[in-house]
């Protein structure tokens, strides 16, 4: 499961599959040719990603956590609302390898395999956001850890450049399974929203947003519309 290496609507706020208009958008050649491009390019990083997955063994505490509705009006200013200082220079888009609901079974299904390790079962997920599925909460939810609002470094990534990965990337797991099922449109939404939210504050451009999800370093999850995210967010 471990990787190695929500306020006023947004104001950017997209439906995931269709324009405002409600019509289908039609691609060109050459937009179907920069998006492909960069979809290979964003698998190459995952692929390195996924290289320094590390045991679940090196997290550390749990963190408390605030749900919200990326539609509500307090959801901008709780997620920007944290102190100055940390510089991301990146966000990484993670699943949670099949475990559903919300970020309290995401840590229970961490704590049963430190336990079965030997190790103090108090640990929690290492990100800075966790987004819930139908089985929480409620679908398409934005849980924002207390990582985020002290601002601290994230601890998904292990391996050789493990300390740079945490220290400059946002981590953000949408509860499911990208190998085996899609996600809900609601939880793309909510992703797609609060990822514009942070390129905007932080100044990340899409070349900069990686997806880690699934478990094969070789290509993108089957079940998780790689293209598409990436029309929505930010260049």
């Amino acid at each position: 499961m471990k990787r190695r290496v929500t306020r006023r609507r947004v104001e950017h706020g997209v439906t995931f599959h269709r324009l405002a208009s409600g019509k289908k958008r039609l691609l060109d050649q050459r937009t179907l040719r920069v998006l492909g491009s960069l979809v290979v390019g964003m698998t190459l990083v995952s692929a390195i990603l996924l290289a320094l997955e590390p045991d679940p063994g090196y997290r550390t505490n749990a963190w408390s956590l605030t749900a919200l509705d990326m539609s509500s009006d307090t959801a901008r200013d709780e997620i920007l609302g944290v102190p100055d200082g940390r510089k991301w220079n990146y966000i990484i888009i993670h699943d949670s390898r099949g475990v559903t609901g919300n970020a309290k079974e995401l840590d229970k299904a961490w704590n049963l395999q430190y336990a079965r390790q030997g190790l103090p079962a108090t640990r929690g997920a290492g990100y800075h956001f966790v987004i819930n599925d139908r089985e929480g909460r409620s679908d398409g939810e934005v849980e924002i850890a207390r990582r985020w609002k002290d601002q601290l470094a994230g601890d998904y990534i292990a391996g050789e450049q493990a300390d740079k990965w945490n220290r400059e990337a946002i981590g953000v797991c949408l509860m499911g399974d990208a190998d085996n099922r899609p996600f809900s449109d609601d939880q793309m939404d909510a992703t797609v929203k609060l990822v514009r939210l942070l390129q905007q504050a932080y100044d990340i451009p899409r070349s900069r947003v990686f997806l880690h999800t699934g478990r094969s370093a070789d290509s993108l999850a089957r079940f998780f519309p790689a293209g598409e995210f990436r029309k929505q967010i930010r260049e």
